[in-house]
């Protein structure tokens, strides 16, 4: 994309149920042909006003390529495919038979192991499982901060992969060249695992040239020339999105930093609610509270600078200003003047930030697990809290990671694993629930240590006693910060109230003082 934008305006979407795009289905049982996805990318191009383009694509996205211009010779000007598989039947067979195994957590982490062996393995043998000598691809395999962007990306998807994978080799790919009215050029790199199946296709169209190609510098410049040759329409594209109704709303935002990535639901009446998730945390993992607060009111999540979906931060620039800015930022781009805001453990420390310096843009606050802390307590947890961890060839650094996030649900803090400092109440160590929380600490690695700090130094206690927004400090139960949130209430002489354990009921209670419904609860 870099390489070609100075001649092309490049386009990346992410496939259904991969990146940030939303799945057909949750079960990775779900077949699909490459047609269906074909037919959703064609709706893209539609939906952001692109009336044709070329389409490169590299082994599945070679076969994606193709199957677009199949689908709608219209919209696609050309095809260049890099990688390209043909199966019969009896290897289709043996390859669906171990390629696609569920990936689904396990308590321990061990799927995390797997997930990063199967992906090394991809690198040395083809098929991935066929551990054989004749099997074996002869690459040099990539560094580990290579592997772990690799990792991320399958990630993403989870157990959707196999739909992706499952489409691609069940692709009849000789049948479409056949008849195929887009210009094509039908390659694979002369070091490609796949370049045996070129002699595969059989009386291509006139418009397809099927040859095995050079390098992959090669095969790129060869690309870029054969698309200047066959241009798609000139009109820039929309780059703006919409929301679909009766779905939470995925986009990003622009800032001095980079750019924010947002959930919302923009349709209910009412104040919306800003929801702002904690150190190490995402929208995944207050996806619930979101999906519990869209019932009634409009609902604005999103990924922290450095977090999940959204750019990391430069050195330079401090955590809590950059939070300030993306919330204003997606504020303006929502156009909306006023929320009501509800933050968690450090996102209580970012809300509290924010509305002190813009009081105009807040109504009411409600903090959850707020973390007054003691002068001793606050320089120890800034320096153990985010451990640097470091990426091993091995993938051993994804256990690290999980049993950080698991260790979160039974000690605070969690690197004490004394009686003492055992969490109380149900532990919420599901597996599932583990995972996200994984997935979001190694998405925000890089900025946790700094913004730790800074969140564990910020002076807490004297931003509620100015506050100008209302405010209501509250914790369940089992939250390890109760105590703390208890004591912020006491030294600022607000309002507190005790959550209960569910989380649609968390969001009801909130939603009534939101609303200013009386169910005091005395401090």
């Amino acid at each position: 994309m870099r390489a070609w934008a100075n001649r092309f305006t490049v386009i990346a979407p992410d496939y259904p149920g991969f990146g940030m795009s939303d799945p057909f289905g949750a079960d990775g049982e779900l077949e699909l042909s490459l047609a269906d996805f074909a037919e959703v990318l064609i709706a893209f191009m539609d939906e952001i006003g692109v009336a044709s383009a070329s389409a490169y694509g590299f082994h599945t996205g070679a076969g994606m390529a193709v199957a677009m211009a199949d689908f709608s010779p219209s919209h696609i000007s050309a095809v260049y495919a890099n990688g390209y598989v043909i199966l019969q039947q009896q290897e289709l067979d043996e390859i669906l038979s171990g390629y696609l195994p569920r990936f689904e957590p396990h308590w321990d982490g061990s799927h995390l192991l797997w997930m990063w062996s199967r992906n090394h393995d991809q690198l040395v043998f083809y098929p991935w499982f066929d551990r054989r000598a004749e099997a074996r691809i002869k690459r040099t395999v990539p560094s580990p901060e290579v592997l772990q962007q690799w990792a991320m990306e399958f990630l993403r998807a989870g157990d959707h992969y196999r739909v992706g994978y499952r489409a691609a080799f069940s692709f009849p790919g000789d049948v479409p060249l056949r008849t195929l009215q887009s210009p094509a050029i039908i390659t694979a790199t002369k070091t490609d695992v796949l370049s045996g199946y070129l002699s595969r296709v059989t009386e291509p169209s006139a418009q397809v040239q099927v040859r095995v190609g050079g390098t992959m510098e090669e095969n790129l410049a060869e690309a870029a020339e054969f698309f200047l040759q066959h241009p798609g329409s000139d009109v820039a594209p929309v780059s703006d999105t919409r929301s679909v109704k009766g779905c939470a709303w995925n986009f990003t935002v622009q800032y001095p930093h980079g750019y924010i990535r947002v959930r919302a639901d923009m349709a209910p009446q009412g104040t919306p609610v800003l929801i702002v998730h904690g150190a190490g945390g995402s929208c995944e993992t207050v996806e619930p509270w979101l999906q519990a607060f869209r019932s009634n009111r409009p609902v604005v999540a999103l990924d922290l600078p450095g977090h999940g979906e959204t750019d990391g931060l430069p050195d330079n620039i401090g955590f809590l200003d950059a939070c300030e800015a993306a919330i204003a930022a997606v504020l303006d781009k929502l156009q909306i003047e006023q929320v009501d805001g509800w933050g968690q453990w450090g996102g209580a420390t970012v809300l509290a930030a924010a509305a002190s310096r813009q009081p105009q843009r807040f109504r009411k606050l409600a903090l959850s697990g707020v973390q007054c802390l003691e002068a001793g307590q606050a320089k120890e947890l800034a320096a153990n809290f985010a451990p640097r961890i470091e990426t091993h060839w091995h993938g051993g650094h994804l256990l690290e990671y999980w049993q950080v996030a698991r260790n979160q649900s039974l000690f605070w803090p969690w690197y004490e694993q004394t009686d003492a400092a055992a969490t109380e109440g149900e532990p919420h160590v599901e597996p599932e629930i583990v995972h996200v929380r994984t997935l979001a600490l190694l998405k925000s690695a890089a900025v946790l240590p700094a913004a730790a700090r800074e969140l564990f130094a910020y002076p807490l206690v004297g931003t509620l006693q100015q506050m100008q927004a209302g405010l209501l400090l509250a914790a369940a139960p089992s939250d390890p910060n109760r105590p703390h949130t208890e004591n912020a209430a006491n030294l600022t002489d607000t309002a507190y109230r005790e959550l209960p354990e569910d989380i649609t009921a968390q969001a009801a209670l909130l939603t009534d003082y939101f609303d200013g419904v009386t169910n005091e609860q005395p401090n």
